[in-house]
């Protein structure tokens, strides 16, 4: 059975953000969910933080086409 463990929306960004800086070279990250869970703003925020430590980070917005 899985196990689920709770989490912020601050602390799924750090997560997210910690696994990207682990891996090498280019890296193509997808965020989706629904719209209540705000993956735009999530995204936003991962890239913000990629950033402020010198990774190029872009959010392409595919909320209205698919």
């Amino acid at each position: 059975m899985p196990h689920f463990d709770p989490i912020t929306r601050d602390g799924l960004v750090e997560l997210i953000t910690n696994r990207i800086l682990e891996l090498d070279g280019q890296t193509l990250i997808a965020i989706d969910g629904a719209d209540a869970a705000e993956p735009v703003a999530i995204a936003d925020r991962i890239a913000t933080a990629l950033r402020d430590i010198g990774r190029a980070a872009e959010v392409v917005s595919l909320h209205d086409y698919i």
